[in-house]
């Protein structure tokens, strides 16, 4: 039987020990997520991975659209979370 919660939490420490390996060697890794609309399980998704940054120590950058946003809105957001140093 896994124990779900157990690992999740081995995993977050392992990855803690990596993103502090990487910030000593001068390289900040980010998350960036895009969520259009409002639909609560990918909000619920999408704010579990950015606490899962913050408990790691990783930087994220989250941008919300609203439902109604055009294809160039989301492809602007797109293009501007690539063109992030911090992402």
């Amino acid at each position: 039987m896994l124990d779900g919660r157990a690992t999740a939490k081995a995993i977050k420490v392992e990855l803690a020990v990596e993103v502090a390996k990487l910030r000593q060697a001068g390289i900040k890794p980010g998350l960036g997520t895009l969520l259009v609309g409002d639909d609560p399980g990918s909000l619920t998704y999408v704010g579990g991975k950015h606490r899962d940054c913050a408990e790691i120590g990783m930087h994220s950058v989250r941008i919300d659209l609203p439902a109604s946003a055009s294809v160039s809105d989301i492809k602007a957001a797109v293009r501007d979370l690539n063109d992030s140093k911090e992402v």
